[in-house]
């Protein structure tokens, strides 16, 4: 007879968690619009520290909201989503942006543009998410 509460228990335990998980999986990602960054500095500035001393950097940069300035050397679209990699001075990488794909965040080759976003870190590119353009 004790077996009957603990089965609905469990039921409900397993129920809670996976609506919890869906939320949190559905929920939109926080922007940076509002934020004011916490550094200011040209695309082959940031690539270059990372390129140096990735360690330091990522101390330095890593999930601060940061504002760069650069070329556009690559995009990239699909329906939700622009990804922009500026030009780090011809050292081969660059910074890449992740943003929403939006009439505001458009870019083309060649242009200099300013982005702001969130630095998650350094693979090939030192990364920016939830980013978005500021010059416009």
């Amino acid at each position: 007879m004790q077996k009957k509460p603990l089965f609905f228990a469990g039921i409900f335990v397993c129920l809670f968690v996976a609506g919890f998980g869906y939320y949190q999986y559905q929920k939109p990602r926080t922007g940076t619009s509002g934020i004011a960054p916490d550094f200011s500095l040209a695309a082959e500035q940031l690539y270059t520290e990372y390129n140096k001393d990735e360690a330091a950097a990522d101390k330095k940069y890593n999930n601060k909201v940061i504002e760069v300035r650069g070329v556009v050397k690559e995009v990239q679209s699909t329906a939700k989503a622009i990804s922009v990699l500026l030009d780090a001075g011809g050292t081969g990488g660059g910074v890449n942006c992740s943003l929403q794909n939006s009439e505001k965040n458009k870019a083309t080759a060649g242009d200099y543009i300013t982005i702001k976003g969130r630095c998650t870190g350094f693979l090939m590119d030192v990364s920016l998410v939830d980013a978005e353009r500021t010059d416009k």
